[in-house]
């Protein structure tokens, strides 16, 4: 529910495209979810897993859509991301699921998921 939470102080439009932008709202959420977390009495270990999930759910799908991926590349998220790396998949699939719209067709989440 938090994964977003870093989207409305980090929303931007572009003059010439009007594209929505979020820069950086994963590592803004991240930070955020630890306030929000820690006063809702979450456990550190909690916290830790949550605010992770945050900060990473992006990466996936930059992986998976990037030209220049390498198995390197791969591998480094994998180690990084150790015994949350499924976690944070299926995060980013849901993710990627739920952005359709105008601007994201089924064919572009499909391709996305398939890869």
């Amino acid at each position: 529910m938090l994964h977003d939470v870093g989207k409305p102080t980090t929303w931007t439009i572009e003059e010439d495209t009007g594209r929505h932008r979020f820069i950086k709202h994963d590592e803004i959420g991240s930070r955020m979810s630890k306030t929000i977390l820690k006063e809702m009495k979450f456990s550190k270990k909690q916290i830790a897993y949550i605010s992770a999930m945050i900060k990473h759910h992006i990466h996936p799908a930059q992986i998976v859509e990037s030209k220049d991926t390498t198995e390197k590349t791969f591998m480094r998220f994998i180690r990084k991301m150790e015994n949350n790396l499924i976690d944070v998949i299926y995060l980013a699939m849901a993710d990627r699921l739920s952005a359709r719209g105008e601007a994201i067709t089924d064919e572009m989440v499909e391709s996305c998921l398939n890869d």
